[in-house]
């Protein structure tokens, strides 16, 4: 977030938006690129075994495995970026708001997370429902697009909220740090009484 700030900066809002766009749109290209080699290596490779050290493999499933590790590591940058680009969304949209400028603290950061995980449910609905009933067959699993999307969304909300459950606790430190101090100076003041 410091280095999101730094950049912010020294750039305006609309050159980090396409940044960050950007970023997102090559991350998606990424995976449907690798969607389409999954499709490709089916088709070219049905039936055909490789042999490392000794043992028969069906070489569609090694290349599977292979392109399956890679599409995951590309969804956890996707997830990455696309954080990062709501990040720079919800703080244009923050900071639209009355007394909401200025460095976040643990309630604005809530309140920011309260407001991506709207930006969240806004874009993944009607995307959810345009791809209701598409499936997409990778060699012997049937995935429908709507789960993908689903479990983007599923992760991205966790993430929002494992953030607002961490500002509440900062939050609660603070009062109950505040309330010793205070039951401290009180129990002072009855032993100097005594």
């Amino acid at each position: 977030m410091k280095i999101l700030i730094r950049k912010l900066k020294t750039r305006t809002y609309d050159q980090v938006f396409k940044e960050r766009l950007n970023k997102l749109m090559k991350d998606i290209i990424l995976l449907v690129a690798l969607i389409l080699v999954m499709y490709g290596i089916e088709i070219f490779t049905k039936g055909k075994t490789i042999t490392l050290f000794g043992i028969i493999y069906r070489l569609d499933l090694v290349l599977f495995y292979i392109i399956v590790f890679i599409f995951i590591l590309s969804s956890s940058f996707l997830l990455l970026d696309l954080r990062n680009f709501m990040n720079i969304v919800s703080r244009w949209v923050i900071t639209r708001f009355p007394r909401m400028k200025g460095d976040f603290g643990p309630g604005k950061r809530i309140f920011r997370d309260l407001v991506q995980m709207l930006i969240l449910f806004l874009i993944f609905t009607p995307i959810a429902d345009l791809v209701q009933d598409k499936t997409i067959r990778i060699f012997i699993i049937d995935i429908t697009l709507f789960h993908i999307i689903s479990l983007f969304f599923l992760v991205l909300t966790f993430l929002f909220v494992y953030d607002i459950l961490i500002q509440i606790l900062r939050i609660l430190g603070e009062h109950f740090n505040r309330l010793n101090k205070l039951i401290k100076v009180d129990k002072t003041k009855d032993l100097e009484i005594k």
